[in-house]
């Protein structure tokens, strides 16, 4: 249904539903439901990826984080992402693993994802 916004939506993701997906809100909702979804496997890969200290893993997976939270309205999500994705390669593990627990809590809140 385009061009008609169910209550709800905040107003970063009415403008993702304009810039992305052509006004179809249900789409978004669609699509941010899988998100969701995928969020859970990525975390439990991260976890992975720090646990065997798997730069090119984790820099793979918050790769994707920075598009998908772009794409969902969450651009402070995804500059924190893309921060990230750039001190991967090169930062001490320690800072990488602070910079996940802070990219990872801040998706937790902004989409009420459990622990």
């Amino acid at each position: 249904m385009t061009g008609c916004l169910p209550e709800g939506l905040s107003a970063p993701e009415r403008e993702a539903v304009s810039r992305y997906f052509e006004g179809d809100a249900q789409l978004f909702i669609a699509f941010r439901a899988s998100c969701l979804t995928q969020f859970r496997q990525d975390f439990s890969a991260a976890e992975h990826a720090l646990a065997t200290a798997d730069r090119a893993a984790l820099r793979r997976i918050v790769h994707s984080l920075k598009s998908v939270c772009l794409t969902l309205g969450q651009a402070d999500l995804s500059a924190q992402a893309r921060r990230l994705e750039a001190e991967v390669p090169m930062a001490a593990w320690a800072d990488v693993e602070a910079g996940w627990r802070r990219l990872q809590q801040g998706m937790r809140a902004a989409w009420a994802i459990p622990d």
